[in-house]
């Protein structure tokens, strides 16, 4: 789809053809029907659009799909579309169109032997064919002909009219209500004619001779051309008016042939005979840039300089119009704070110099040097501050009235003060790039709120809330000295916002770097009181008539409301002016939401009340239909199936369908809803059943029951005597089986575990030697070949070492658990880190032990062996460049064994994984599967040693502990 935005106009322009689904560019009619869908006729069919898509209907039994206008009634639900000649006719009623069986009338008639044609619309830029027409309102039906019109009403005589008409003029002719005008630019003037009474109007802008009508009775709506001006004609308070909407420039070079103007969504469609849809949106925006190239187009402070402009440190004044004039302000200055004196003068500075300038004229009246770099002047009421640097160290400087008068105080800070408010009696509120403080009035302490991040703005209510803009972690409403933090949209845009005003229906607006945002205060404040309660924002975008998405904050002072009721915000393309209370927000409206399409088997079909689906359904697609015309993103659209493990709002995908899959026979429900402002919202229950197979069925469970039971019964009959006879042979074959059973069982877990953690331990000393060997090929260096070699050598031998100890894994996994003879646990360590220390110095890591020498255990070694390898196996692996260092120490009969590493440390997942696995008491479900095998086995014989083992994540790298009841209490 192409969007456009026209340099000078209020309108986004937007083409739709059959690149975004129509099935031809020829629109002949558009009607919206009371549903909210649009509906348009072409030469190939009759298309509903609902603001997303479109939908083709081709009813059975049309051999002409070349349709022309509607008619009928959109109150009544009632639209009817006839194709060429009107050989058949569609209806079209409850969102569906179907061809109408009975013969349709034609409204063409005869009239004392004349014949006329049925006039219900104009076409744009054309004439009528000279001949008769007659044209029907409530009251009744008018009958044209040259130089006179008579007017029908039913139970009423006819009422003739003598008029200098001609009919080849009808496109002249339009209706408003019951009353019919026509325009006669050459007598300057319009005639009514209200049930037969002729009335004279003017209007200037409808005499002229240049200018074309557009009208169309299923409608209601009548649109007057001139000179590229579209505008919408009505009769209000007895007067004919004709209100610009917009202009569209070489209007007549489109062939345009019907119109229709959505008046909830200030948008306008025109159908053409070649080029498709064009869907004009007239915008509220207005969008003011910098006019001097040289010159940044962004903005980032305003200053109030009339009740209708603004003027920024550049020196410009502009209204929503255009740039006014400009101050000539000597040099370059911060763009970033402007400000008025107590006399309204304005206060600018660059560097360490302030410069005071009157309103009318660019000379300075004053300047004045000082002794530090002015970063910020704030102000709150006669209060002025200056937010300085002087030696590498910040200053708020405080004045009692004017930045000329004495200084009041002088108050250390942290960073340049961002912005600052009056608190309460006894201190302010300023914001700082590393959070928010009070400053006490009376002494100039300083006391940081707790957790508050960087904070750039502050913004007062009306109800007198103070709001906290951060510069990247949302806002916040400030009470208490707390800030509780308000939710973000969907997109998450709020997380960087940069102002926030109020208007006078109680909406905030509030400026980020992507789009504008507007939500009800009310809202905010019951989420403040009630964390968790819903808040949904509603964004405007380029789409809305934005030059960008990016605004700018920061500044001092930022955004604005105006005195004549104008907000003005900087953006990075200019400043936006608009007026709140204009700018519309179109939701869905209630009842607005359907759900009577689905997608099955690659066919679309409808549905009324309950949906049936087969077993065999792979997946289903149920299209949600909602008649939306704005952005996607404030289209709150969600579902969920009911009976569902979580019963949370799923959000249905901007193509507007919620799929069906892998559920199981029988009944469901799904709820839908969609938000339509507020925490309003409208909703749609959909039950649907989805068919069992024939074996799923009560019927079939029953049969099958029944005939089992006969089965088992004859049988049981049959073989009782005989399974009496056998019935000790058999319970004594059966408990030899049992126990042969649970050996075997036995056996092959144990033959299992031991050949799985042979051949995970003795992977890493192979991998290290093949790395060894690959560098000793790749390398001619004599020292480095050396070093390589006396490495492998060092290596190997501890591999010899470590397969000459093998048999110690056959034993880990018998059913012995202590030894009759204890051992040293710092050896054991050391052992281990004499196979790894090699591989450990490669990776620059260093292994230190520091278990106490005395420290003796009796639980089997063979167990502790592999734990300490696969551990220390892992550290080493995940270490590079830092520390891994053992630790142990008994309490009583508990000896806790500790190991540290440096490295990148366990994820969070990794560390809930491993601990919820210890935790876990079955067996069944220690599977080595996700993150390999060697932690698995530590964990296994840890339990198996009713052993307790933690992984905790540290700053940097990971933390075991492992604690062991232990029966042997010597001790050296």
């Amino acid at each position: 789809m192409l969007f456009i935005t026209l340099s000078g106009q209020k309108y986004s322009a937007v083409w739709l053809t059959t690149d975004n689904g129509l099935p031809q560019n020829s629109i002949k009619d558009m009607v919206k029907d009371r549903y909210g869908y649009l509906w348009i006729s072409t030469e190939r069919g009759i298309i509903r659009y609902d603001g997303n898509s479109f939908t083709g209907f081709d009813p059975p039994g049309l051999n002409n799909l070349h349709f022309k206008n509607f008619s009928g009634s959109r109150e009544k639900d009632s639209i009817v579309v006839g194709n060429d000649n009107y050989r058949d006719a569609v209806l079209i009623r409850r969102r569906n169109a179907r061809r109408m069986l009975r013969h349709v009338k034609k409204r063409d008639n005869y009239r004392d032997g004349n014949f006329y044609r049925y006039y219900e619309k104009s076409n744009l830029g054309e004439t009528t064919p000279a001949g008769f027409y007659r044209m029907s309102v409530r009251t009744g039906t008018y009958w044209f002909s040259r130089n006179r019109i008579i007017y029908d009403k039913p139970g009423q005589a006819s009422v003739e009219i003598a008029l200098a008409f001609d009919p080849s003029h009808m496109q002249n002719v339009f209706a408003i209500g019951e009353s019919v005008f026509i325009r006669n630019p050459l007598q300057k003037e319009i005639l009514m004619i209200c049930e037969g009474r002729v009335l004279h109007l003017k209007n200037p802008l409808l005499d002229d001779p240049d200018a074309f009508m557009y009208w169309e009775q299923i409608n209601g709506q009548v649109f007057m051309i001139r000179k590229d001006g579209i505008y919408t004609v009505s009769y209000i308070n007895d007067k004919i008016r004709a209100r610009k909407l917009v202009a569209y420039k070489d209007f007549g070079n489109y062939q345009f042939y019907s119109m229709y103007y959505d008046a909830e969504y200030r948008t306008l469609y025109l159908g053409s005979l070649t080029k498709g849809m064009l869907v004009l949106r007239l915008l509220d925006f207005h969008v003011v840039k910098n006019n001097v190239i040289s010159e940044p187009p962004g903005f980032t402070t305003l200053l109030p300089y009339t009740g209708s402009s603004v003027v920024c440190p550049e020196g410009m004044i502009l209204d929503s119009s255009r740039v006014l004039r400009r101050i000539r302000f000597s040099g370059e200055r911060s763009r970033t704070s402007i400000q008025y004196d107590v006399n309204g003068k304005i206060i600018c500075f660059r560097g360490g110099l302030l410069e005071v300038y009157r309103r009318s004229f660019g000379k300075p009246v004053s300047r004045k040097i000082c002794p530090f770099d002015i970063e910020n002047i704030l102000r709150n009421g006669n209060t002025c501050f200056l937010s300085v640097v002087q030696n590498n160290q910040c200053f708020l400087m405080e004045f009692t009235d004017s930045i000329h008068s004495k200084v009041r105080r002088r108050i250390p800070v942290p960073y340049r003060v961002e912005c600052i408010r009056p608190y309460d009696r006894h201190s302010y509120i300023a914001g700082f790039a590393d959070g928010l403080y009070l400053i006490s009035i009376r002494d100039g302490s300083l006391k940081k709120i707790p957790n508050s991040p960087g904070i750039k703005n502050l913004c007062r209510t009306r109800d007198g809330n103070l709001w906290a803009m951060s510069f990247a972690d949302g806002f916040y409403l400030v009470r208490n000295q707390k800030l509780i933090r308000m939710p973000e949209d969907r997109s998450h845009n709020l997380a960087t916002p940069h102002d926030l005003l109020e208007d006078r229906t109680g909406s905030v607006w509030i400026p980020t770097n992507n789009g504008l945002y507007r939500v009800r205060r009310r809202e905010l404040l019951e989420y403040a009181a009630h964390p968790g309660k819903e808040v949904q924002y509603y964004r405007y975008s380029t789409k809305d008539g934005l030059s960008t998405n990016e605004f700018n904050g920061g500044g001092q002072p930022g955004a604005l409301v105006l005195a004549n009721g104008q907000f003005a915000f900087p953006s990075m393309d200019g400043v936006v002016f608009f007026r709140p209370e204009r700018m519309p927000a179109p939701l869905p409206s209630a009842g607005s939401l359907f759900v009577e399409r689905v997608k099955s088997s690659g066919s679309v079909r409808q549905f009324k009340d309950t949906l049936l689906l087969k077993r065999d359904f792979h997946r289903a697609e149920l299209y949600i239909d909602v008649p939306f015309y704005g952005a996607k993103e404030n289209l709150v659209l969600e579902a969920q199936i009911d009976g569902m493990a979580e019963q949370k709002w799923l959000p249905v995908e901007d193509n507007r369908m919620f799929v069906l899959e892998r559920l199981p026979s029988g009944f469901h429900t799904v709820n839908v809803r969609v938000w339509i402002g507020g925490r309003r919202y409208t909703y749609k229950k959909l039950p649907f059943y989805i068919q069992p197979y024939f074996f799923e069925t009560a019927w079939f469970r029953i049969l099958t029951g029944i005939a089992g039971s006969t089965v088992l019964v004859m049988m049981a009959r049959r073989l009782y005597s005989r399974f009496s006879r056998q019935n000790k042979i058999i319970r004594t074959v059966q408990d030899r089986l049992e126990k042969t059973e649970m050996m075997l069982e036995k056996e092959a877990g144990y033959q299992e575990n031991l050949f799985q953690a042979i051949t995970h331990d003795i992977a890493t000393p192979i991998k290290h030697l093949s790395n060894l060997s690959q560098m000793m090929l790749e390398t001619e260096n004599p020292n480095l070949q050396r070093k390589y070699f006396d490495s492998v050598y060092k290596s190997t031998e501890e591999l010899y070492n470590l397969t000459m100890s093998l048999r110690e894994y056959r034993e880990a996994f018998n059913s012995e658990i202590f030894t009759s003879e204890p051992y040293f646990l710092r050896e054991a360590i050391d052992r281990k880190i004499r196979l790894f220390a090699d591989m450990a110095d490669y990776r620059s890591t260093r292994i230190t032990n520091h278990t106490d020498p005395a420290l003796m255990l009796s639980v089997k070694e063979s167990i502790i062996s592999i734990v300490l390898h696969n551990l220390l196996d892992n550290a080493v692996k995940n270490t590079a460049g830092g520390t891994i260092a053992f630790a142990a120490y008994r309490e009583d009969d508990e000896v806790t064994i500790t190991l540290t590493d440096t490295g990148k440390g366990m994820p969070e997942e990794q560390l809930d994984y491993y601990n919820g696995l210890y935790v876990s008491g079955d067996e069944q479900e220690m599977v080595f599967r996700h993150f390999g095998l060697g932690l698995h086995l530590v964990i296994r014989l840890i339990k198996k040693i009713n052993g307790h083992i933690e992984f905790k994540k540290q700053t940097q790298g990971t933390l075991v502990i492992i604690k062991i009841i232990d029966i042997c209490s010597i001790e050296f």
